[in-house]
């Protein structure tokens, strides 16, 4: 198998037999398919890169697949090109969480399942975060989810270095719209991995109920929905409003509805109410970490969560053995933060974070540095890449979402009284 993170020869397609086409986009097409040797199933991912924004999403993605290693993400295993196409060879996984949701009779995921997901994807956004990256599209088909109950974040073609830290402005749009967090709406050209803990905080309560926290139909109407269940924007977000044409006379909400209320669910779920909360705050500043959410959450504090997260991490260890070939054998200084099994320049965390934050940043450090030390074989294993929408479901969702026309449609048709 060629090493990871370097060129594989092109006849190294020729050690898999292809089983079929399992997703397809604008990038291009992802087969399932069989190691002709070890019988292991595999995903093979296939870039067009006579299309520039394909060519441009693959770079992304390969570069991430090089510099992330960590058990709850994909796991890239080789990479090769051929006729002028690039093609990543990743470990299969047969579902993804929008699946799974799907998947179930009343179309919603018990409290205890979307506690250990939402565990899971915390756990593998705090490393991307830990190494001053930002995923940038969690979604539910975006987290791929095993019938052994392990969640992988997946889907690396729009991560990006931490604009806040190296003074990147961001040009492109990204974040799906419905886990799009405010400051994207209103298209600030710089950002932070907080962007990340919104779209969490809207994924457990879509995970909870089957239905999507704020299914907006364009970005006036995103805004809308957002605003009038999480109040006023702050003060800088509102300035950017302010200058964005398509917000022009935007109409406010006249009374802000209680989360509880919004979503029912939630009014007998008062640990995950406060949760939710947390993930979504309309201030990026004052928004919830990774680090801290994991180590300092009540949601995560829960006896029975307590009491089987060995038997969970055992499972996610287990379901990691197939690809510990290719991990790096770790030192003790690997488990400590920052850790040494990332290649990008470590800086100082961003200023905009209060004081309060940095404390209780630096407390949820050393308690997760115990916990890693302590219950992680290997807390790093090497990224990979996405696990695409499958073809069923990019139709429901397209069906769901109706993003351009009608969106556009019912953008220009808002009555929008003037700021």
């Amino acid at each position: 198998m060629a090493r990871v993170g370097r060129p594989a020869r092109e006849d190294v397609l020729e050690k898999y037999e292809m089983m079929g086409v399992v997703g397809e986009g604008s990038y291009g097409t992802v087969h399932k398919a069989r190691n002709k040797e070890s019988g292991q199933i595999v995903a093979i991912k296939k870039f067009l890169e006579e299309d520039s924004n394909s060519f441009k999403i693959a770079r992304r993605e390969l570069r991430a697949l090089r510099q992330l290693r960590h058990e709850n993400l994909v796991n890239m295993l080789e990479h090769a090109r051929r006729r002028r196409r690039l093609f990543i060879i990743f470990e299969y996984v047969d579902g993804t969480v929008l699946d799974y949701i799907e998947a179930q009779s009343s179309k919603r995921i018990s409290g205890e399942k979307c506690r250990e997901i939402t565990w899971q994807v915390l756990r593998g956004l705090e490393f991307i975060h830990r190494n001053r990256m930002i995923h940038r599209d969690v979604k539910p088909e975006n987290i791929l989810y095993s019938k052994e109950g392990v969640a992988k974040l997946c889907d690396f073609g729009f991560a990006r270095p931490n604009s806040i830290i190296n003074g990147e402005v961001f040009t492109d749009y990204v974040a799906t719209r419905w886990y799009r967090a405010p400051e994207l709406i209103v298209k600030e050209s710089t950002y932070d991995q907080s962007i990340d803990i919104w779209a969490v905080g809207c994924l457990l309560p879509e995970m909870l109920s089957g239905d999507a926290l704020f299914p907006g139909e364009s970005d006036v109407d995103q805004l809308y929905q957002v605003m009038s269940v999480c109040g006023p924007l702050p003060r800088d977000l509102h300035d950017s409003l302010r200058l964005r044409p398509e917000f022009y006379g935007f109409r406010f909400p006249e009374k802000q509805t209680m989360l509880e209320d919004h979503f029912r669910i939630l009014r007998n779920l008062p640990v995950e109410l406060e949760f939710i909360r947390k993930c979504l705050n309309l201030s990026p500043c004052a928004r919830e970490t990774a680090c801290s959410l994991l180590t300092n959450s009540e949601y995560f504090l829960n006896d029975d969560f307590t009491r089987n997260k060995p038997d969970l991490l055992e499972k996610i260890h287990r379901f990691n053995a197939p690809v510990r070939h290719i991990i790096p054998k770790q030192s003790k200084s690997d488990l400590k933060f920052p850790t040494s099994t990332s290649k990008i320049p470590l800086t100082n965390p961003q200023s905009k974070r209060n004081k309060h934050q940095k404390v209780n940043a630096a407390n949820s450090n050393h308690r997760l540095e115990q916990l890693d030390a302590h219950n992680s074989g290997f807390s790093s294993m090497p990224v990979t890449l996405s696990m695409p929408e499958i073809k069923s479901n990019a139709k429901q969702r397209k069906q769901k979402q109706k993003w351009s026309k009608a969106g556009t449609q019912k953008q220009s048709q808002t009555k929008l009284p003037k700021l």
